[in-house]
C-alpha cells in the first residue's frame, strides 16, 4: 500500500510539472504570435522574457557560479550547492572544486595533491594525499571510479581505494603543473576529454578508458572551454584575428569549421551548443545543425554545461534548457524575417 501511495504521488507531481511546462510554452507561443503580427520592441522584449520563463528550470537571486554542471554560491569558507543537488560543504576555502558526481551526490575538491571527497550531506568521505612526483591538475567521476590527471598520466582510483594507471600512454607531450596550467575534463560514457594548457594554448586529448587507448591526442584548442556530446567535441581553433568554431567527430577524427571570427571575446559550450561573443554581440550556435541565432542583449551568459545555460539579467540568474532556448530563438528570428 505504501509503495502504491508513493507511486501515485510521483505520477501526480510529474503530471503537474508537465502541465506547468505546457502553460509556459503556450504563453511563449502567444507572445510570439503577437510579435510576428506586430513586430515592435515591446512585443519582442515580451517574447524574449517568456522564452526564458518557458526554458527556465530554476532562478537564483544571489550571485552564483555554474561549474562542473552545478550551480553553487561560494561563501567565506563554504560552498552552497543549489542545483541539481543541494548541499552545504564547509571548510573548503583552501580547496578547489574540480568534479561533481550528480548521480551519487559526490563532490571532489583538490588542495595541492590532497584529494577531498564530500557527500551530499556535506560529510567528508575521503581525504587522501598523493605522495611522489607530479601535480594533480584535474579529476572527474565516471561511475564509481575517480579519474585523476597527475602530471601527464591519467590515473583511476576505484571505489575500493585502489590507484592504478587508466592508460599506459602519456596524455600529453608536456607535463602539466598546478602553477602553470589549467585543466577542464568532461566525459560521455567511458570516453573522457581532457583540455589542459595556458591561455590561448590549450591541448585537447580524448581517451577511451573502456578500451584503454587515446583516441585524439594534443588537439590545439585556443580556449579553456570546449564542448562534448555523443561522439563529437567542439573547440576554438586559430589565433588572433583568425578564429574558428570547430567540431570533430571522435570516431573518424573528421573536423569541420562551423564559423570563423576575427575576434572572440568569450565562449561557452554545453552539449552541441555554443555561445560566442564577438565584438559585443552574442550568438548561439547549434553545432550539429550548423545554425546560429542572435542572443538577446538583455541577458549575459554566466556559464553553461550539462545541457543548460545560466543567464543573468538585471535582477536574477536563470538556468535555462539550451535546446528550448535555441528553438525559441529560431522562432523569434523567423518573425524578424517576415
Amino acid at each position: 500500500m505504501k509503495k502504491n501511495s508513493i507511486l501515485v504521488a510521483m505520477l501526480i507531481i510529474a503530471a503537474m510539472f508537465f502541465v506547468q511546462c505546457q502553460r509556459k510554452e503556450i504563453k511563449f507561443e502567444r507572445a510570439l504570435v503577437e510579435y510576428c503580427n506586430n513586430p515592435n520592441e515591446k512585443n519582442r522584449a515580451n517574447a524574449i522574457r517568456l522564452l526564458v520563463v518557458y526554458g527556465r528550470v530554476e532562478s537564483f537571486s544571489h550571485d552564483v557560479q555554474f561549474e562542473c554542471g552545478m550551480v553553487f554560491r561560494a561563501e567565506k569558507d563554504a560552498i552552497r550547492c543549489l542545483w541539481p543537488n543541494t548541499a552545504t560543504i564547509e571548510n573548503v576555502a583552501d580547496k578547489k572544486l574540480l568534479a561533481v558526481d550528480h548521480t551519487a551526490g559526490r563532490f571532489g575538491f583538490l588542495h595541492r595533491n590532497e584529494i577531498a571527497i564530500f557527500n551530499r550531506n556535506g560529510d567528508e568521505i575521503l581525504a587522501e594525499t598523493l605522495f611522489g612526483e607530479g601535480d594533480v591538475v584535474g579529476m572527474h567521476f565516471i561511475g564509481e571510479n575517480l579519474y585523476l590527471l597527475r602530471a601527464n598520466k591519467l590515473l583511476m582510483r576505484t571505489n575500493k581505494g585502489e590507484m592504478r594507471e587508466a592508460i599506459s600512454e602519456p596524455v600529453f607531450d608536456f607535463i602539466p603543473s598546478a602553477q602553470k596550467h589549467r585543466t577542464a575534463i568532461q566525459a560521455v560514457g567511458n570516453v573522457i576529454a581532457i583540455n589542459c594548457g595556458t591561455p590561448g594554448a590549450y591541448r585537447l586529448t580524448v581517451v577511451d578508458v573502456g578500451h584503454k587507448k587515446i583516441v585524439i591526442k594534443g588537439l590545439e584548442n585556443a580556449s579553456f572551454r570546449f564542448g562534448m556530446w555523443r561522439t563529437a567535441i567542439a573547440y576554438i581553433a586559430g589565433a588572433s584575428g583568425n578564429w574558428s568554431l570547430c567540431a570533430m567527430n571522435v570516431s573518424n577524427k573528421r573536423a569541420k569549421t562551423i564559423q570563423q571570427f576575427t575576434a572572440v571575446e568569450d565562449v561557452a559550450f554545453t552539449d552541441e551548443f555554443a555561445v560566442v561573443r564577438e565584438k559585443g554581440t552574442m550568438y548561439m550556435y547549434n553545432i550539429e545543425l550548423e545554425k546560429r541565432c542572435a542572443m538577446p542583449a538583455e541577458y549575459d551568459v554566466v556559464g553553461a554545461g550539462v545541457g543548460y545555460i545560466l543567464l543573468q539579467d538585471n535582477s536574477a540568474f536563470h538556468l535555462v534548457d539550451a535546446k528550448n532556448l535555441f528553438a525559441g530563438l529560431q522562432k523569434i528570428e523567423e518573425c524578424n524575417r517576415k
